[in-house]
C-alpha cells in the first residue's frame, strides 16, 4: 500500500502512483518475465502532488501461467492467478530527493511514497528532508493447493530510509529539530533507527536510537535520546513527559526567577546568575502497543554548573558535577547528593528523591501523575545575604509582598556564618512542605 504525505501528516487509501519509465529492459523467457535497469519518475499525476525520481527492478515466474490447462479465452484467469500468487522479486529505489516546496498559491505540495516510509515520516514528525528510500519486496513460492487452487508464498518487506537536511519533532520526545541526518532500516511492521542526529533551536548536537513497531493503528517506541549539552529551556520541558517535566519545572522555578531578578537579587558579585545552563541527557522512552499503555521515561540527566532555584525554596545556588537518575515512578539524586554553592559562598549538597505515582481518576478515568519530594538539604556553613533573607516567609505587618525581600534586607542586618538543614516534603493537603 501507498500513502501520500504533506506537511508531515498522512493522506492514506490512495492509489498505487502511476510510474512514468523513461527507460528500461523487459525481458521474458516463458517461465520469468524481467524488468531490469528501469528508470523514470512516480507520482506528480494529482494536483498538488510532487513527482520523484526511481529505479525500478521485477521480476517474477510465470512457470504456473505458462503450465496452466486453460483456454486461450480463459487468458485474463490465468494472468489474474498468476499475479496472486506467483512468486516475485521487487526492488525499488526512490532515489535522493529534496524538501517538498510549498507553492504560494495551491501550499504545500505532497509526496506520494509507501506506506512503511510514509509512517515512519510522519512517526518522525518530518516537515523537511533530502530523502532516498529502498524497498524490497518478495512472495516466497506457491505454499500448497487447496480445492487445485494455489495458496501463495508470504509476502516479506524490507528496507531502508536515509535522511539528510530534515526537520521535524519526534512524536514521543517533540523537542525541535534541525539539519537531520541519518538513517532507518525496516523490515514488515519493525523499524529500527539505526541513528539520527540532529541540532537542536540552540545549536544541541540530539541523537536518537531504537526501535519502532508500527503495525497497522498502533504503535510501540524503545528509543534513546542522547544529548551532551541540551539547554534547559520551554522545548526541553515542552518534550519531556509529565513527571520528568514536573521535576525541571520545580528545579528552574522561571518565575520565581523573574522576580528576584526584578529585585536585583539574582545576580551575585561574581557575575549573572547562570539560571537553567546545559545538562547532559541520555534518556530511555518506551511505550507497548494499546491505546492506554502508559509512557516510560527512564535514564539520567547530569547537571554541573547549573543555576538552580527551587520553586519551594526560593534561594538561587549553582550546582556542582551531580547526576538525576529518572525511574518510572521515582526520581533518585544519586548518592551522596548534588553539590551547590550558594550566593553567600556557602557550600551545599541536596539528596534524597522524589516519587512521581501513576494515578488515574476513578469516576472520570483522566490520568495525571504525583510529586512527592523527601529530599534533604545541607548548608554546613553560609554567608547571610540578601538573597538568603528573600527566602524567609515575611510576617504580615512588612508592607507589599513585592517589597518584602527588600524590607528585610532593610529591618535585618546580618553578619558572621550561618548553617542551614531542612526537608522538602508533601504535606497532608497535597502541597510541599
Amino acid at each position: 500500500p501507498w500513502a501520500r504525505v504533506r506537511e508531515g501528516r498522512i493522506e492514506s487509501g490512495i492509489d498505487p502512483p502511476l510510474m512514468r519509465v523513461d527507460e528500461g529492459l523487459i525481458a521474458i523467457d516463458g517461465e520469468r518475465l524481467e524488468l531490469i535497469g528501469c528508470r523514470g519518475v512516480l507520482g506528480g499525476e494529482s494536483a498538488g502532488t510532487m513527482q520523484v525520481p526511481f529505479t525500478l527492478g521485477f521480476s517474477i515466474d510465470l512457470l504456473a501461467a505458462a503450465e496452466a490447462d486453460l483456454a486461450w479465452s480463459q487468458r485474463q484467469d490465468a494472468f489474474d492467478q498468476v499475479l496472486q500468487t506467483a512468486p516475485f522479486v521487487l526492488d525499488l529505489a526512490i532515489e535522493d530527493f529534496g524538501t517538498v516546496p510549498v507553492s504560494a498559491t495551491a501550499g504545500p505540495e505532497a509526496i506520494e511514497l509507501p506506506l512503511v516510509a510514509a509512517r515512519i515520516l510522519e512517526k518522525l514528525g518530518a516537515r523537511a528532508w533530502e530523502l532516498g528510500v529502498e524497498l524490497h519486496v518478495e512472495r516466497e513460492p506457491v505454499l500448497g493447493y487447496r480445492r487445485d487452487e494455489p495458496v501463495p508464498g508470504a509476502i516479506t518487506q524490507t528496507g531502508r530510509l536515509r535522511l539528510r537536511n530534515g526537520e521535524g519533532a519526534y512524536f514521543r520526545f517533540p523537542y525541535p529539530l534541525a539539519d537531520v541526518r541519518g538513517e532507518l532500516r525496516f523490515a514488515g511492521d519493525e523499524v529500527e533507527i539505526v541513528e539520527l542526529r540532529g541540532r537542536g533551536p540552540t545549536g544541541a548536537d540530539v541523537a536518537i536510537t531504537g526501535d519502532l513497531l508500527l503495525p497497522r493503528g498502533d504503535v510501540a517506541v524503545d528509543i534513546r535520546i542522547r544529548s551532551e549539552d541540551l539547554p534547559i529551556d520551554e522545548h526541553l520541558v515542552a518534550a519531556l513527559e509529565s513527571g520528568p517535566r514536573r521535576l525541571v519545572e520545580e528545579l528552574f522555578a522561571r518565575e520565581a526567577a523573574a522576580r528576584l531578578d526584578g529585585l536585583g537579587l539574582l545576580d551575585g558579585e561574581e557575575g549573572p546568575f547562570p539560571f537553567g545552563g546545559t545538562v547532559a541527557v541520555d534518556l530511555r522512552i518506551e511505550q507497548d502497543l494499546g491505546k492506554d499503555a502508559p509512557l516510560i521515561t527512564t535514564g539520567t540527566i547530569a547537571v554541573d554548573g547549573n543555576g538552580v532555584l527551587l520553586e519551594a525554596f526560593n534561594y538561587p545556588v549553582v550546582t556542582g558535577d551531580g547526576l538525576i537518575r529518572l525511574e518510572d515512578e521515582r526520581i533518585v539524586l544519586e548518592p551522596p547528593g548534588i553539590p551547590f554553592t550558594t550566593p553567600g559562598g556557602g557550600l551545599g549538597v541536596v539528596s534524597g528523591s522524589i516519587d512521581i505515582p501513576r494515578r488515574q481518576d476513578p469516576e472520570t478515568g483522566s490520568r495525571s501523575r504525583g510529586f512527592e519530594p523527601h529530599l534533604s538539604i545541607r548548608i554546613p556553613r553560609d554567608r547571610p545575604s540578601a538573597a538568603l533573607l528573600a527566602t524567609i516567609e515575611p510576617p504580615a505587618w512588612i508592607a507589599t509582598p513585592e517589597s518584602c525581600p527588600r524590607r528585610w534586607g532593610d529591618l535585618v542586618e546580618a553578619t558572621g556564618s550561618i548553617g542551614i538543614e531542612g526537608v522538602l516534603r508533601p504535606d497532608p493537603d497535597g502541597g510541599l512542605d
